[in-house]
């Protein structure tokens, strides 16, 4: 089997995320929102969720819509 049989991207239209933060993102506890914002859990569960599967996250930019775009790679 190979990374990438099966890929779904996830884009927004947000403010993306800094390439200097990219790499923390997917830590416990860390967040990109100010102090009322975001618990820092939601991207750290989504990376154990991959890990589970044996799959692969990536993070860039999205072209089309301008925010941030995750692709997760699936083995088949």
């Amino acid at each position: 089997m190979l990374y990438g049989d099966s890929t779904q991207p996830l884009e927004d239209n947000g403010p993306g995320i800094p390439e200097g933060n990219r790499d923390r993102v997917f830590e416990q506890g860390f967040t990109t929102k100010d102090h009322n914002g975001g618990t820092g859990m939601g991207m750290a569960s989504v990376r154990q969720i991959v890990l589970a599967h044996d799959w692969r996250i990536e993070i860039g930019e999205s072209n089309d819509l301008g925010g941030v775009r995750f692709e997760i790679q699936t083995r088949v």
